[in-house]
């Protein structure tokens, strides 16, 4: 095994996301690997359907996602909008048993004991794993931004699945398409 590794093609650690799918089975079994990891940050962990994903982004990943933030809440803060930012909070449901942690969510007001996000960000760098929109469907996050090769889908919930939107329905006057374009760019001072 360890000759096959020392053969492997080199691959470039900070452009490819590194994602691990686990068939743990149980809910419990999630738990307690959530648990295991502690609030220690780095790795993303999701839950859904019996399979435990642990995803390490990439610096490019994390790049965009930080771009995608750091516009986003210059644009709330000049506009006015009550935006409050949670990071990649660990969001879970036992009922349903599906657990996520998005790479940045907000809530568009006081967060007054809320246990989701009404928005939250994936970037999808790498493909592969577990579908994600189903388990915030489940969580009853209100919207889901999903940036994928510079472009921003928003998804809204309605009832129990989500619908693909031309526009943010909690941020309607803000222009998608201008901040995807603004979130690819190299220096973040200058988008």
């Amino acid at each position: 095994m360890l000759k096959q590794l020392a053969k492997a093609p080199s691959v470039d650690w900070r452009t490819i996301d590194h994602v691990v799918s686990l068939p743990l089975g149980s809910w419990r079994a999630a738990r307690a690997m959530l648990r295991a990891r502690g609030d220690r940050s780095g790795s993303r962990m999701a839950y859904s359907g019996g399979v435990f994903e642990i995803m390490s982004p990439s610096w490019n990943h994390e790049f965009i996602k930080k771009n995608i933030a750091r516009l986003l809440e210059g644009w709330a803060l000049a506009e006015g909008v009550d935006l409050q930012g949670a990071g990649s909070w660990t969001l879970e449901n036992a009922t349903e048993e599906v657990l996520v942690e998005p790479d940045e969510c907000y809530l568009v007001g006081v967060r007054a004991g809320r246990k989701v996000p009404d928005l939250a960000i994936e970037v999808r760098w790498t493909g592969g794993g577990i579908e994600k929109l189903p388990i915030y469907a489940a969580l009853g996050v209100k919207e889901v931004w999903v940036w994928d090769r510079g472009a921003i889908s928003a998804h809204v919930l309605r009832g129990a699945t989500f619908v693909r939107s031309a526009r943010s329905t909690l941020l309607p006057t803000l222009d998608l398409a201008r901040l995807a374009r603004h979130a690819s760019m190299e220096d973040q001072s200058k988008a």
